[in-house]
């Protein structure tokens, strides 16, 4: 009998900060090169840092600093850059 083996797709968790205008919202598609790759878990305006940040869960493979994305709010595309989850630290 043969094992039906399916692929899982390994997740992790990573900060964001946009580059662009918006707010950054639970739910909101994580996009790369037009392919959706995840999506925001928590984000918000913060206070102390004065800039739009957010953390979210995409593709393992795409989980790296530095990298930059777009975030779907609403009917706009804004730009962003994966940074720490430690957001005070770069």
């Amino acid at each position: 009998m043969k094992k039906n083996i399916t692929r899982v797709s390994k997740k992790k968790i990573i900060g964001l900060e946009l580059t662009g205008k918006g707010i950054p919202r639970h739910g909101y598609p994580v996009l790369k090169d037009g392919k959706e790759i995840g999506h925001i878990s928590t984000g918000y305006l913060s206070p102390t840092l004065g800039k739009p940040i957010a953390n979210v869960i995409i593709d393992a493979d795409e989980a790296v600093k530095g990298n930059e994305v777009e975030v779907q709010i609403r009917k706009r595309v804004v730009p962003a850059v994966l940074i720490s989850r430690k957001f005070l630290q770069k």
